[in-house]
């Protein structure tokens, strides 16, 4: 494993159990890997090694660190260590592994669709997709990115993926997805989609959606015709899910019998 130090820890719009973690190398580069790879941490507590997995959300062409999207599930074991270290605590990373890569899956239409901080690899893949496109090599022809959480304070990367509907050097979506939207007294209808990721994807693509009381609506800053004919229903689009099971299976569900059933890979993390 690499030696390395905890060099940052950024908690996502003042949430203590969620942070955008650095990790660096203490000498030489970060390990080689893929866009969409995860790896593992490991750390002393209390004279005992402590390991555990996470996606790597940063690029491979950062190559002087690493970056992690974490949350703490406050159950006082190991990813709880890691949020209560201060910076400068020794780490070590594993050589990263793992097939949720464009070398294994590719379209030129592709949407990452991702859970909580299942959308880590997924910031990963689009960094790296404009660094390709920036060096003149092959990008798709949409990307859209879809993120799932329970409130708005949990979008992790809000800022950058709202930078990248701007900036991309290639037509990119930005779908942020609240389910329970209506806790939130100024919940902002004009930028973000009220509904669960799964369901929101599945209401644009025309497969069931459920008969949710609280709704299930795009947000007014969509154009529905358009977010639906950078997913065209042909070979030339993939869907990537990624994070917690139970939204993975419920897309796996209303897709099942359809020709999207097909182009879906999924990433279930447990």
């Amino acid at each position: 494993m690499t030696p390395a130090r905890l060099a940052g820890k950024e908690l996502v719009q003042g949430n203590e159990a969620l942070a955008v973690f650095t990790v660096q190398p203490l000498e030489g580069e970060v390990p080689a890997f893929e866009a969409g790879q995860f790896t593992r941490l490991a750390w002393e507590w209390e004279g005992e090694v402590e390991q555990r997995t996470y996606s790597i959300a940063s690029a491979p062409e950062q190559t002087d660190a690493m970056e992690f999207y974490i949350v703490d599930t406050r159950l006082g074991l190991g990813t709880s260590h890691l949020f209560s270290f201060p910076l400068e605590t020794p780490l070590w990373i594993a050589k990263p592994v793992g097939k949720f890569t464009f070398s294994k899956h590719w379209a030129p239409h592709l949407a990452l669709v991702g859970s909580g901080t299942g959308v880590a690899p997924y910031v990963g893949m689009v960094r790296h997709l404009v660094d390709e496109a920036k060096a003149g090599r092959r990008t798709p022809q949409a990307v859209s990115v879809w993120h799932g959480v329970r409130s708005s304070i949990e979008l992790g990367y809000r800022e950058e993926f709202e930078a990248l509907e701007r900036e991309a050097p290639f037509p990119f979506y930005y779908m942020p997805c609240v389910s329970r939207h209506h806790d939130e007294p100024d919940f902002d209808r004009e930028k973000v989609n009220r509904g669960r990721v799964n369901e929101i994807l599945a209401k644009t693509l025309g497969l069931a959606v459920s008969d949710d009381p609280r709704g299930i609506e795009f947000a007014e800053r969509i154009d529905p015709e358009a977010l639906r004919a950078s997913l065209p229903d042909s070979e030339d689009s993939l869907i990537l899910l990624c994070g917690n099971p139970a939204m993975i299976d419920a897309f796996e569900g209303v897709a099942d019998g359809t020709s999207w059933a097909d182009r879906t890979v999924y990433e279930r993390w447990w």
